[in-house]
């Protein structure tokens, strides 16, 4: 149960088997696809709580500066590793660290909260 107090049911328990958020690679998924969460949200209900709970969950996770501006740059303006590294005046592997590291303090408060 996260913040909003959502406890997830079937259709919310299939959404969270697809993108398995309490993983790295899953909090990376679901900002991959979060314009059409977005969208969707108006069909599917939960997924307003699932987006509450997501935005509690980044604002939780003691993003650092660098890694909040890269979640931005990432997901927010869909910008690709080299274009937000020349914009951050860092590597792409730094980029591709930082990312790394966000998605894994957000999978960590999902784990926290036994999403």
């Amino acid at each position: 149960m996260g913040k909003s107090g959502f406890v997830p049911g079937q259709d919310e328990r299939n959404f969270n088997y697809k993108y398995r958020i309490r993983g790295r690679k899953g909090v990376h998924k679901v900002l991959m696809n979060i314009h059409r969460i977005h969208e969707q949200r108006y069909q599917r209900t939960e997924l307003n709580d699932f987006l509450i709970d997501l935005q509690r969950a980044i604002q939780i996770a003691e993003l650092t500066s660098l890694e909040n501006n890269v979640l931005i740059y990432k997901y927010d303006q869909v910008s690709n590793i080299h274009e937000i590294a020349r914009i951050m005046n860092i590597s792409t592997r730094q980029v591709k660290r930082l990312i790394k590291s966000a998605c894994r303090k957000i999978a960590d408060i999902f784990k926290q909260w036994d999403y």
